[in-house]
Parts: C-alpha cells; structure tokens; sequence
C-alpha cells in the first residue's frame, strides 16, 4: 500500500464533489487548489501539473490528467493536460528539472492510455531506480492504484 493512497482518495472525493456542483467542471486551478490544501497538512509543498510554473522542486509531485465532461466541462483546452502531456511532464520533472529532488510522482488520470504508457516505460523505469511512480484511475465514485 502507498503512503499516498488515503491522501489520493481525499482529492480524488474532493475533485468529484466540486464537478458533480458546477457543470463546467473543475478548472485547473482548482485542481491546484485541491492538490494544495490536501498535502500541506500532511506532507508539506509539492510540485503539481498542471499547476503554477517555477518554485522549487519538492519531494512529492502531482501530475493530474482530467478529460471527462464532468471534470473539464467547456475547459477542455485550458490548462488541462492530456494523458500523453502528462507523461511528458512525469518525464520532464522527474528526470530533467528534478532529478534527485522529487522522490514521489504521483499520477492521477481518468483516461488511462496503456499504449502511450508503453512508450514511456522505459524513461518510467530509469525514474523508479530512485523514485516511487504512483498511478490511480479516477472515476466518479472512486479513485483505484494501477500496477504498472
């Protein structure tokens, strides 16, 4: 069991109840927001993507990939990130502007690509030598951990 798993099951119940009150959905601030005031308490700062560009670089960061209607509504393109995006930001922190710094990634998506995982696999593995890579499906109930 990871050490973030009651902490993702928080956001992930925090990120259902903000969609399911406005149907434009959860803006990427907010999702910042939610990330934010959720670890602070528990784990300190952390990076999160999308999220705001620059600061340190901290040991745990979130890397967040909404594309359902009731999570982006009208938003699709603003701020957002796609699954493929996201994975290029997993790479990009983990191993270019972080390397060393960050020691927990933790991805949460609700449209979970195995086909463009593949691709980055091997770039996942060299960060897992040093690093946890954490993977959870959302839905709009639940939030489950996928064995990569």
């Amino acid at each position: 069991m990871s050490d973030f798993e009651g902490v993702v099951s928080d956001i992930s119940r925090e990120i259902n109840e903000r969609s399911s009150d406005n149907k434009n959905g959860i803006s990427a601030k907010e999702l910042t927001d939610i990330i934010t005031q959720n670890m602070e308490h528990r784990f300190g700062l952390v990076n999160c993507y999308p999220g705001v560009e620059g600061g340190e670089c901290e040991k745990v960061a979130f890397f967040i990939s909404l594309s359902a209607k009731k999570y982006v509504g009208s938003r699709r393109k603003i701020g957002h990130l796609t699954f493929s995006q996201t994975l290029t930001e997993v790479v990009r922190h983990m191993q270019g502007r972080c390397p060393d710094k960050t020691y927990h990634a933790i991805l949460i998506t609700d449209n979970w690509q195995p086909d463009i995982y593949n691709d980055w696999r091997a770039n996942l593995q060299q960060i897992k030598q040093n690093a946890t890579v954490d993977v959870y499906m959302i839905d709009f109930a639940n939030c489950n951990r996928i064995k990569t």
